[in-house]
């Protein structure tokens, strides 16, 4: 028989129950140094929802929609939270860069 895991809690325990607060935490800081992370020592759970935030603003999604799916009540606290990394902004540059130039290109033909 399949274990059914579904439940309201995005992290439990092997039996299927909320994590208490130490349990996640260390678990969290675990997995953090196992995989060889940098700075391990410095990341905690918190951590997690700024990459998830992070991540959503990668891909496009509006901040209003990313406020509304980590229950801020306000941009300004939305805004907090999103730390996009030096690639993405170089990316980003480097495409109005190209779109401004061929831009000037078709004008000029």
């Amino acid at each position: 028989m399949v274990p059914d895991f579904r439940s309201e809690y995005l992290f439990t325990s092997p039996t299927n129950r909320k994590w208490n607060g130490d349990n996640l935490y260390h678990a969290v800081k675990d997995v953090y140094e196992l995989a060889g992370l940098e700075r391990a020592s410095e990341l905690n759970v918190h951590t997690l929802r700024h990459t998830f935030n992070s991540r959503l603003a990668e891909e496009g999604i509006s901040r209003e929609v990313r406020a509304k799916i980590m229950g801020h009540a306000s941009l300004d606290l939305q805004d907090r939270y999103t730390h996009l990394e030096p690639k993405v902004v170089n990316e980003a540059i480097a495409g109005l860069k190209l779109y401004g130039r061929s831009r000037a290109a078709a004008r000029r033909a």
